[in-house]
């Protein structure tokens, strides 16, 4: 089954081919590809929606032999085309954030591709400006949000106003403590480490 055929039955089904024949320059879509997939892991998507939004981003622009391979913190695509030199990259997913915002502008974002009416250099442009813009709402607001509902669902439960009082307490602390812990957690150095002359 061609890859592009996994797409039916997804909102990106039957994409708008962007370019006719094969894009020549391959390598710059798949870094886009892969530059999306990253952020849409960071921002909380699942294995399945950034496989499916690859697989339809790289097939509206030109790409269709591609094989995309997802790990738990890696994604890889392989770009074959006939009687051609074949294209491998991965990127590592090595931050996560819960940015529902930024993920909706994302998937978008790909809907536009898909449809047609977003090339790939405003689509990189584009994604560009959604991966630097903040967070819609402060830390220090998220973190009360969870403690108000770490309080309302000791409160399902059946505990008391003191029991949802304390959970309220323990969720600001642990929130604050892990905040500070990786704060001053070691950074990890780029040198090599030094070895003495003996």
């Amino acid at each position: 089954m061609s890859i592009v055929d996994r797409l039916a039955g997804s909102p990106y089904a039957n994409p708008m081919i962007q370019v006719g024949g094969v894009d020549t320059s391959a390598r710059k879509t798949i870094d886009f590809a892969l530059h999306l997939a990253e952020s849409m892991f960071r921002y909380g998507a699942g294995a399945l929606e950034v496989e499916t939004s690859i697989i339809a981003v790289t097939a509206a622009l030109g790409l269709k032999n591609i094989e995309v391979d997802i790990t738990n913190q890696s994604v890889a695509i392989n770009y074959a085309p006939k009687d051609q030199t074949p294209i491998s990259l991965l990127r590592v997913v090595r931050s996560w954030t819960n940015n529902y915002a930024g993920l909706s502008e994302v998937h978008q974002l790909v809907t536009e591709i898909v449809a047609g009416g977003v090339g790939r250099d405003e689509a990189v442009r584009r994604l560009e400006e959604i991966t630097r813009r903040s967070k819609p709402f402060p830390r220090w607001m998220v973190t009360v949000a969870f403690g108000i509902f770490s309080a309302v669902f000791v409160g399902v439960l059946g505990g008391g106003p003191g029991a949802s009082a304390v959970a309220f307490v323990s969720n600001l602390l642990v929130s604050l403590l892990a905040r500070q812990l990786a704060a001053g957690a070691p950074r990890i150095s780029s040198s090599p480490p030094h070895v003495p002359s003996w």
